[in-house]
């Protein structure tokens, strides 16, 4: 990322990605999706749909506790 400082607004800064170092996340990302690709290709649509509902509902699951988790008072 570079850093530079707002012409508008000396109190801001301004953070945009670095070409160079965006292809390099790129790679990394391609590879990992293509390896999700190939697991996900093992099952069939049936068991996707399982994987899938229960992604969601884990998903949910980890929202709402954080929820709850924000709305308790702070420990000392």
């Amino acid at each position: 990322m570079a850093r530079t400082p707002d012409p508008r607004d000396r109190r801001r800064v301004l953070v945009a990605p670095v070409p160079e170092r965006v292809a390099r996340v790129t790679a990394v990302w391609d590879d990992l999706g293509g390896a999700w690709r190939a697991l996900l290709d093992e099952h069939t649509e049936e068991e996707l749909a399982v994987i899938t509902r229960h992604m969601r509902k884990a998903h949910d699951l980890s929202h709402a506790q954080m929820r709850y988790l924000r709305s308790r008072p702070k420990p000392e």
